[in-house]
């Protein structure tokens, strides 16, 4: 064989193995290095029953209990089902998620808040710390969420509202009362100076409502449709400071309790305060604020049923 004929088959097979290198190995290479191992990949979401999250030196705790997660350090707080649900599914997606490298650089991590100023966020699973991570800021298309740890320096972003899941301000759940309307059946009312209750006796459509104590009255029926709307479904204009000073709360100025098949709801009515009005639920200490129309509605007389 030729001297030329070697040199080009010399050639050739580098080509081949130039060829091998980039669609094999480097190719590998290069996806993972822009495809970093997911930070979520061997975590078991199911089994995670603690989160901490960090935002600037505030930091909220939630707790699984069965199905609903409490906020530690709160009285009797749960979030709102539907935040505790964008969590856990901000958590799925970005699991089976493809992490795209969006810088290496460590002085990038503040363009894109996943250094201290993002939220930090911890996960636990039976007290131990399972993950450690910080969600940054939104990505430009609103469906990613750039994401780091705080001892790398690279920035990826992930298909995953992870920023809107944690970006909410408060997650107790402002919800008071949340039941099935028809289902109530009697309802107490109240008051310092007077105490009444009603009943729903049936009638052609089975929604009749009669008074019953301290003694049978008749009822126009349209007067009790706005309370019945109130006892099944009651959501607080704000969570205040939870201080009982100055609710009188105490006082019994207003207390209505609606029951029925699988409920027994009772709320209790306090002081003014900015014209809203302090209010609690009969089974739990924590205070609400509801409307004045709300109030009023609930302040009643057996005079305003007839």
């Amino acid at each position: 064989m030729s001297k030329k004929n070697l040199i080009l088959g010399g050639i050739l097979v580098l080509l081949v193995f130039v060829v091998y290198i980039y669609q094999g190995p480097m190719k590998t290479w290069k996806e993972k290095r822009g495809n970093k191992i997911n930070f979520f990949e061997d975590l078991d979401i199911d089994e995670i029953n603690k989160i901490s999250i960090n935002k600037n030196g505030e930091v909220v705790i939630l707790e699984k209990i069965g199905e609903k997660w409490k906020i530690f350090g709160t009285k009797d707080f749960y979030a709102k089902k539907i935040y505790s649900d964008n969590i856990v599914k901000s958590f799925e997606n970005a699991k089976e998620s493809k992490f795209e490298l969006v810088s290496s650089n460590e002085d990038k991590k503040q363009e894109f808040a996943t250094d201290e100023s993002g939220f930090v966020v911890k996960l636990f699973i039976d007290s131990e710390e399972s993950l450690e991570f910080i969600i940054g800021k939104m990505g430009a298309d609103y469906t990613d969420t750039y994401i780091s740890m705080s001892d790398i320096n690279e920035t990826y972003s992930v298909k995953s509202g992870l920023f809107s899941a944690f970006s909410e301000k408060d997650f107790r759940d402002d919800i008071i009362f949340y039941s099935n309307r028809d289902n109530i059946s009697k309802i107490r009312f109240q008051y310092p100076n007077r105490e009444f209750t009603v009943e729903k006796t049936g009638g052609d459509d089975g929604d009749l409502w009669q008074g019953v104590l301290p003694y049978e009255f008749n009822i126009n029926q349209e007067n009790i449709d706005k309370i019945l709307d109130i006892m099944s479904h009651l959501v607080a204009v704000v969570i205040p400071g939870q201080s009982y000073e100055e609710t009188d709360l105490d006082k019994g100025l207003v207390i209505l309790q609606a029951t029925g098949e699988n409920i027994d709801n009772t709320i209790m009515i306090g002081a003014e305060v900015n014209g809203n009005y302090y209010a609690k639920r009969g089974d739990s200490d924590n205070i609400y604020l509801i409307k004045k129309e709300q109030k009023e509605a609930l302040d009643k007389r057996i005079e305003d049923f007839k």
